[in-house]
């Protein structure tokens, strides 16, 4: 029998659950977009930057599901290591992952059935949400393409691993091109900071795992061998102390929620594991004066950053706010000038500075708060 003749005896199946799970997805980002385009004050902006990237303002993606690291870490909201992978952070994020969900799905759901293939879909995805909690790699994570990796893992296992039956069923596709199209996307994962690469790689691995006993006709053992490697990882993302990133964005979270003590503990954490950075110690000292606390250690921190790189504006920037901050207007305002002079294309947060630079000032009522 040709391939042709193959494709044309599938033809007839129709992926109900891929279809269900497309349909819930897209329903889940028209629910959060419309939301974010009500509550939005700049309609036209929005629209732009909801192509590319929904704008969280007013937390939009963490109150719909979004897995927000510290939400898990400090609140125990591990529901969201089930709600997140329904949810996109743009319209390109949702197209390119249905696109892929519906060529894959519909395979995965012919040739092992519907309840092994949202199974395995559930647990891939949350092994890709929890591989990025135990990784730390970004504060909000969204997206289904830690579920979508672990099918086309377990689909690339079964095209050239699986008996002779399960190959001929899926002789129309290329395992040559399934495994390049996988390796692309880790690739890119590797090269594009916002895609979410542990959490590719954590549902991928789920996928594989489950394969390995799927092909042996084996469907008890791929579930349980799945649910085993999901529950190693839980304890590992509860408290992932090894990483930067997972001091880092406890550090803010406290220091917004005004615990200056537990934030400088993180924070002074974070920055003696990577002392020669200069970004972060930036980005603390930013904060800080954000906060209104600590502005004496903000400016140890981005006087360091400064003498690493003396023309950043985002560093200039910073100093210039602290001593807004403190009072100190005319000086502040030079430094501000000198961030907007040394970016060709000044943010508009930079420019509110220069302008709100002479109300700045933490006044007695507002703190700082005491830290010691």
């Amino acid at each position: 029998m040709s391939s042709a003749e193959k494709s044309a005896q599938l033809a007839p199946f129709w992926p109900v659950l891929t279809t269900a799970l497309i349909a819930l997805c897209t329903i889940a980002f028209l629910t959060l977009w419309v939301v974010g385009l009500t509550e939005s004050l700049n309609i036209g902006s929005f629209l732009r930057q909801s192509l590319w990237a929904i704008p969280n303002d007013n937390d939009l993606l963490t109150r719909f599901g979004a897995l927000e690291l510290t939400r898990v870490w400090i609140d125990q909201e591990w529901w969201r290591v089930l709600s997140a992978p329904f949810l996109h952070g743009s319209w390109i994020h949702l197209i390119l992952n249905m696109i892929a969900l519906w060529s894959i799905g519909g395979w995965v759901e012919l040739v092992w059935g519907r309840a092994i293939m949202f199974i395995l879909f559930l647990l891939a995805s949350i092994g890709g949400c929890l591989a990025s909690l135990l990784w730390a790699e970004a504060l909000i994570i969204v997206g289904a393409s830690g579920g979508i990796l672990g099918l086309a893992g377990a689909l690339w296992v079964a095209r050239t691993k699986g008996d002779q039956n399960l190959r001929d069923q899926l002789e129309p596709i290329s395992a040559r091109q399934l495994g390049i199209m996988i390796g692309l996307v880790i690739v890119l994962g590797a090269m594009v900071p916002i895609i979410a690469q542990a959490g590719h790689l954590g549902g991928l691995v789920v996928g594989l795992i489950a394969a390995a006993f799927l092909v042996r006709r084996r469907p008890t053992a791929a579930l349980l061998s799945s649910l085993l490697s999901v529950g190693i990882m839980v304890p590992l993302a509860a408290s992932p102390t090894w990483r930067t990133n997972y001091h880092t964005y406890l550090g803010f979270r406290y220091l917004r929620g005004g615990d200056d003590q537990q934030a400088l503990r993180f924070l002074e954490a974070a920055l003696e594991r990577t002392p020669e950075d200069a970004s972060l110690a930036n980005a603390v000292a930013y904060e800080l004066s954000l906060q209104g606390v600590q502005l004496e250690r903000a400016t140890e921190l981005v006087s360091f950053a400064l003498k690493q790189d003396p023309e950043n504006p985002d560093y200039l920037d910073t100093r210039g706010w602290i001593l807004c901050r403190q009072g100190d207007h005319t000086e502040g305002t030079k430094w501000l000038r000198r961030a907007v002079a040394a970016d060709d294309d000044p943010p508009a947060e930079i420019l509110g500075h220069v302008e709100g630079c002479l109300d700045a000032a933490v006044s007695r009522e507002t703190a700082p708060r005491p830290l010691d």
